[in-house]
């Protein structure tokens, strides 16, 4: 049962990501995410054994968990002090 709910998780996100976008202006983050291919990693104990899966997408890591799923957007911040997207 367990397998068949993360399945269905991963099956919703990933249509989800690839239902075209209904809004004419995209922001460059959004075109790029939908550009991207997802590779999913299964936690063989390498994270919180909370983590069930994570997935990557550019500067966005999805981590599927018992509980749901959560959304960690990163970015780089150079030497000078500026942040870049």
């Amino acid at each position: 049962m367990r397998s068949t709910i993360v399945a269905f998780v991963i099956l919703l996100t990933l249509a989800f990501l690839w239902l075209p976008a209904h809004a004419t202006d995209q922001s460059p983050v959004v075109e790029q995410m939908n550009q991207m291919p997802l590779a999913f990693t299964k936690n063989m104990g390498q994270w919180d054994e909370r983590v069930l899966f994570r997935a990557n997408a550019g500067g966005a890591t999805m981590w599927f968990t018992t509980d749901g799923v959560t959304y960690q957007f990163t970015r780089r911040i150079d030497r000078s002090g500026a942040v870049r997207a």
